[in-house]
């Protein structure tokens, strides 16, 4: 589960999010990501929702 939400999440900003079920994370940080990337900051929103995405899957699985 982790893996799978990373790789969406690596995939496009915001997708990881989805799949952890929190729409409107998700949702904030593909609109983010989308604006900021015209000011060349977006790379910052994709690692964002990349590393959230994989620690709450993480924490939902329970993993140590």
């Amino acid at each position: 589960m982790v893996v799978v939400a990373v790789l969406l999440s690596i995939l496009f900003s915001g997708l990881g999010q989805f799949f952890n079920r929190q729409w409107l994370k998700g949702a904030i940080f593909i609109v983010l990501g989308f604006l900021l990337w015209f000011v060349l900051l977006g790379w910052i929103v994709h690692l964002v929702a990349l590393v959230d995405a994989g620690f709450v899957a993480w924490r939902r699985t329970g993993a140590d």
